[in-house]
């Protein structure tokens, strides 16, 4: 439930659709021939990473809903 939240279509990754292996083979031969996008996704997830998920960061939100 929570995946759409965090993730976006070729921003962040890739959806695959349920029960679909055509799909997958799909996705990844997108992944195959777009390098620079691989890159592009690597880049966000690494920065989204470093922002919101380093334990100094989620401490301080944390003391931030107590204090609230």
């Amino acid at each position: 439930a929570g995946i759409p939240d965090i993730g976006k279509e070729g921003v962040n990754g890739f959806y695959i659709k349920k029960k679909n292996p055509h799909d997958i083979v799909n996705k990844i031969e997108q992944s195959l021939l777009n390098q620079s996008k691989n890159e592009q996704i690597r880049i966000k997830n690494n920065s989204i990473a470093v922002k919101k998920y380093r334990v100094d960061n989620f401490i301080k939100s944390l003391v931030e809903v107590f204090l609230d």
